[in-house]
């Protein structure tokens, strides 16, 4: 049953690596990233901005001037969260 499943419903499938990447940036639950470096409010504040005008957080956080689009890059990248530890 599960072959048939991997062949008829599995196979074939390409992930769409840009639209993940932005429902990955997009998630509040990646804003907690924020909160040592801008602090609890206007982490807050970037999320429901970002909700509001359908961006991503690291485009939100640039254009309030609250950090560089480097600092943004590094602080929300999502996979560097996945490998734990403290990013400086």
């Amino acid at each position: 049953m599960s072959r048939l499943f991997a062949d008829k419903c599995i196979a074939g499938l390409e992930a769409n690596v840009e639209r993940a990447r932005y429902y990955a940036l997009s998630s509040p639950a990646i804003a907690t990233a924020l909160n040592p470096y801008i602090g609890y409010e206007a982490a807050a504040k970037v999320v429901k901005t970002a909700a509001a005008e359908g961006k991503d957080l690291a485009t939100v956080v640039v254009e309030l001037g609250l950090m560089t689009p480097e600092d943004a890059a590094r602080v929300l990248d999502p996979v560097a969260m996945t490998k734990g530890g403290i990013l400086k």
